[in-house]
């Protein structure tokens, strides 16, 4: 069978080497490469990767061709022993970046006559033989600036735009000559590219004046975090090729990365282009990490915020609850494409933009309907964790309570910068009247940003798109009913003059969010909100992690008061299971979930021992979590978001320029009994030096060791064993419980080990260990936290740690607990802590938990600056 004959363009690095290497080497042998080289100097490395990888022989060949040249195209052409190419890959490529101005007119040359004259010269080569024989493939090196423009890199941008006009143009004439046209759409890539700038990064950056040298550093930066967050690998992008390459029916476009899909699809949806500009503006000059960003924890869902365009919005949802249900997935997709933080929506179910009266908001009557499509919205909003969903209760009205509207526009705690809605044109466009439209009912109702923009949004429902005015589906009730009659869906819900619900409220998330939203709807007036504080706390699964107080505190109210304002909200730390709802007459109802019913049922037999009514209960039914993992919660639970976090980073890693580079340092700690030896164990199998603190003070005890003498002179000849070394367990009995004695016995050996512990990194570093890791119960007390980069603590409860210290060490529960009352807490551990663990589940979950932050720790050290 004839192999395939595919010709490459720019094969001295990056994309085309890489695609000839993999094409070459391809286990079914059935291609023959020809990787062309401007210079066949820098051959080189590509012929040795060819020889490492096992290429075999004959599947690869270099010729010199430069596209600058129509000769040496022809040249190149000629020695083509099948004396024909079945797939052409135009992939050389130049860049220019810098300011308009500061290029010279040789660099603009340069970069058209390789990217967009040379693609042309090279089509001109070897298309009509592909159209004489009737088959063939065109693989062109496209980029996201052909297909949305980058600041600073107009030139480029230009060329790569033309080429799509190029490629589009002969892709549609080509069609029944069997040749098929497909643009990889590259992003980011970690090649040598940015060596192949005309004139250097910038160019000549004095023929700028000052405002846009300023703006070029402020991109720089900009650029060096996209690559460094977003930046593919030449291998992952080869593999975009080979699907192109491969399929039966190739596309005109394949992308690369979704991540810089948003903008394209806004510029694509925005005719007028000003939507676009201001976005693609702030997307590439609003420079979070210039302004101080903190770099902690939600480095999971950094990426997907940095995808959205814009920090907030406002989603106006017109389509009848009836079938708005079975749509909402497609359209909260298209909104997180575009916002990254918050998103609140607007409930204006039937609202027209399509007519030539301005629309205004009416009230909406809450319905058992209604508060199950919320509980939807917001069951389908856990998907997209980096949003903060919002929905806004202002026009959802009680059937007890339907006055008119306010008339004042309501304040948002985030004013939107982009108002969305699933309202759809006919044809299918950004209708200009129907956004002026949107625009103008979002302002006359929430403060919005100044520079409001607007999408309307055209969701991919799929094959199956369910038609405006179908049925839907039926949703599961949130109001767990009190009797067994069938209830209406379409049932006005009584609302309340004051009511209460209560929570620990950690981490604010959706099944919160449900339960605030029933009771801000019950309520006319006032609702009372009661959040658990002390007492109530010790229970909770890994308290360590829990939010202050004054935290949950201040994302509760900003979250009512956003989503419904004219509610008077009292808002008061729980310190008991009864709460005000046990003892404050005025109060009407109480909105509990299935977990916490008993504890309303409780409740009301308290209020009636005391005389007092009995509340309306209402069981809001929980959200489930259908991507639980072993020992979360099935629920959304904000237990679960705190397992979570174990292994994560919560706050920068301390600088320690006096260390060598690359060498990295941690300090593991844990109160007695926490398994921190055992985590120490695994980080040493998963390649860490660990120095034992323990050890070092045995060391130090021992015998002649750098510790004995003072100790025994402080302590006395009795700590002694017969043999004259130390009994520890004699020492421990005399300043566990007694401050004054374990001071004297911290400030002996706490400056020994630390020496020791300087010893022993010496001697990490002379083996080539990248990571050391201390383990010491007393890490931060001694203060050693001033040698490692990060604290890393595991917790567990504390009568888990009794338990285990009695088990272990033979020593009474009250012997344990004098221990650990000698020791920071848990909490105070964890208050000074980089990374938390924890080993309260079985080995392998503590194994997990290990290597999720071994492999974090280690991406975390590869993108670290080399130098001090």
């Amino acid at each position: 069978m004839d192999r395939t004959v595919v010709l490459i363009t720019g094969c001295s690095s990056g994309i085309g080497l890489h695609l000839a290497l993999r094409l070459a080497s391809d286990p079914s042998q059935s291609f023959k490469v020809y990787a062309t080289l401007r210079d066949l100097a820098s051959q080189g490395p590509l012929l040795e990767a060819a020889q490492s990888r096992g290429c075999p022989p004959g599947s690869l060949e270099t010729l010199q061709l430069d596209v600058r040249d129509a000769d040496s195209i022809a040249a190149a052409q000629a020695r083509v022993t099948e004396g024909r190419v079945d797939v052409l890959v135009c992939n050389a490529g130049r860049g220019l970046v810098g300011p308009l101005e500061a290029h010279k007119e040789g660099s603009v040359d340069a970069v058209l006559d390789v990217n967009l004259t040379g693609t042309v010269r090279m089509l001109q080569a070897f298309l009509p033989d592909m159209k004489r024989r009737r088959s063939g493939r065109i693989l062109v090196t496209g980029s996201i600036g052909g297909l949305m423009a980058l600041p600073f890199n107009a030139v480029y941008c230009a060329s790569k735009f033309a080429l799509e006009g190029l490629c589009e143009s002969l892709a549609i004439l080509l069609q029944p000559f069997g040749v098929h046209v497909s643009l990889i759409e590259c992003g980011p890539v970690h090649t040598p590219f940015p060596e192949k700038v005309e004139g250097g990064l910038g160019g000549m950056l004095d023929r700028a004046d000052a405002e846009t040298r300023d703006l070029f550093y402020r991109y720089c930066r900009h650029c060096e975090r996209v690559i460094r967050e977003a930046g593919q690998d030449p291998e992952e992008v080869v593999e975009v090729f080979l699907q192109a390459l491969r399929a039966p029916r190739p596309a005109l476009r394949y992308f690369t990365t979704e991540r810089f899909l948003p903008l394209v699809q806004l510029r694509f949806s925005d005719p007028s282009g000003s939507d676009y500009v201001a976005a693609a503006h702030k997307s590439a000059f609003h420079d979070k990490a210039a302004e101080g960003s903190d770099g902690n924890a939600a480095e999971a869902e950094a990426g997907l915020r940095r995808m959205a365009v814009f920090r907030s919005g406002l989603l106006v949802l017109t389509t009848p609850l009836t079938s708005l249900a079975p749509r909402l997935a497609p359209i909260l997709s298209s909104a997180a494409r575009l916002v990254n933080h918050t998103l609140y929506v607007h409930l204006q179910p039937g609202m027209s933009l399509g007519g030539s009266a301005q629309p205004q908001s009416s009230p909406v009557q809450a319905t058992f309907e209604v508060i199950d499509f919320i509980t939807h919205l917001y069951a389908g909003a856990d998907v997209h964790r980096h949003l903060d969903v919002r929905i806004l209760l202002t026009n959802i009205r009680t059937k007890s309570c339907l006055p008119p509207l306010p008339t004042s526009v309501q304040n948002l705690a985030h004013p939107p910068e982009v108002v969305l809605t699933d309202f759809q044109t006919l044809d299918g466009s950004q209708y200009n009247p129907a956004k002026q439209q949107l625009e103008r009912y979002a302002t006359s109702c929430y403060s919005c940003c100044p520079q409001l923009s607007s999408v309307l949004l055209y969701p991919d429902y799929g094959p199956a798109e369910p038609p405006v005015g179908s049925l839907g589906v039926h949703l599961p009730s949130t109001i767990r009913p009190t009797s067994p009659v069938a209830r209406s869906a379409k049932q006005p819900v009584r609302g309340h003059r004051r009511g209460a619900v209560g929570g620990t409220f950690d981490r604010l998330h959706n099944a919160h969010k449900v339960l605030l939203s029933v009771a801000c709807i019950l309520a006319r007036e006032q609702l009372v909100v009661g959040v658990a504080d002390k007492e109530l706390l010790k229970s909770k699964l890994l308290p360590e992690l829990l939010q202050p107080y004054t935290e949950r505190v201040e994302h509760l109210s900003e979250f009512l008061v956003d989503i419904k304002p004219s509610l008077t909200f009292d808002i008061i730390p729980l310190l008991d299971p009864y709460g005000p709802a046990g003892s404050d007459p005025s109060l009407e109802f109480l909105v509990v979930s299935e977990e916490t019913y008993r504890g309303g049922m409780a409740v009301n037999r308290f209020r009636l021992e005391n005389d007092l009514e009995e509340l309306t209960l209402y069981q809001i039914q929980l959200l489930k979590d259908l991507n639980h993992k072993e020992n979360e919660e099935d629920k959304v639970s904000s237990s679960s978001f705190r397992q979570q976090m174990l292994g994560n980073l919560l706050r920068p890693p301390y600088k320690r320029p006096e260390l060598p580079p690359g060498f990295y340092v941690i300090g593991l700690t844990g109160i007695s009994g926490s398994g921190k030896s055992s985590v120490a164990q695994r980080l040493k199998g998963l390649g860490a030096y660990i120095i034992d603190s323990d050890h070092l003070g045995h060391r130090a005890y021992a015998p002649g060791g750098p510790a004995y003498q003072p100790v025994v002179e402080a302590f006395g000849t009795d700590i002694l064993h017969k043999d004259g070394i130390i009994n520890r367990k004699v020492l421990g009995s005399r300043v566990f419980g007694n401050k004054k004695q374990l001071k004297i016995l911290t400030d002996i050996m706490w400056p020994v080990i630390a020496k020791l512990a300087r010893e022993e990194m010496d001697q990490a570093m002379a083996e080539g260990k990248r990571v050391c890791v201390i383990d010491a119960a007393m890490l931060l007390e001694a203060g050693w936290q001033n040698m490692v980069h990060e604290v890393w603590t595991v917790v567990i409860p504390e009568t888990e740690a009794i338990r285990r210290i009695v088990e272990r060490d033979g020593l009474s529960e009250a012997a344990a607990q004098s221990r650990l009352q000698s020791q920071m807490s848990g909490q105070q551990l964890v208050d000074q802590s980089h990374v938390v663990l924890s080993t309260m589940w079985e080995p392998h979950v503590t194994q997990r938990q290990v290597e999720k932050a071994w492999a974090l720790l280690q991406k975390r050290i590869s993108e670290a600056p080399s130098g001090p």
